[in-house]
C-alpha cells in the first residue's frame, strides 16, 4: 500500500478520477434541476438521464471492440 502512495502516476490518476467523479455528479444534479423547470419536466428529466448513461455504454462498447482487435498496435 505504501508503494501505491509513493507512485506519482497512480496518485495523480486517482485524484483526477476523484475530481472527475465529483464534477460529473454536480453537473448531473444541476442539469436535472434545470430540466425540472421546463413545461414537460418528465420528458426532459428522462432525456437528461439517458444522455448521462450513454457515454458509459459507448465506452464499454468501444473498449470491447478495441479488445477484440488482433493487431492492437495498428
Amino acid at each position: 500500500m505504501k508503494n501505491l502512495g509513493r507512485n506519482r502516476a497512480f496518485v495523480t490518476l486517482t485524484v483526477a478520477d476523484l475530481f472527475e467523479t465529483i464534477g460529473t455528479s454536480l453537473f448531473n444534479i444541476i442539469l436535472l434541476t434545470y430540466a425540472r423547470t421546463f413545461a414537460q419536466a418528465n420528458l426532459m428529466v428522462s432525456l437528461v438521464s439517458v444522455a448521462t448513461v450513454l457515454p458509459g455504454i459507448f465506452g464499454m462498447l468501444t473498449g470491447r471492440l478495441a479488445d477484440s482487435q488482433t493487431n492492437k498496435r495498428g
